[in-house]
């Protein structure tokens, strides 16, 4: 291969594209989707009825 710079930055394009990827597939996967975890609404509400 005449241009190995040409080659190397290519490599490095595609992997870091892979690895952006991945990361981002991971970070989606760690995601809790709405209403599967945590509190429930009734505990997110404040008790500003409650003095009345």
């Amino acid at each position: 291969m005449d241009d190995l710079g040409l080659a190397a930055l290519a490599f490095a394009a595609i992997a870091g594209g892979i690895a952006w990827v991945a990361y981002f597939g991971y970070e989606l996967f760690q995601l809790e989707p709405p209403g599967m975890g945590g509190k429930r609404k009734k505990e997110h509400k404040s008790g500003h009825r409650k003095a009345a």
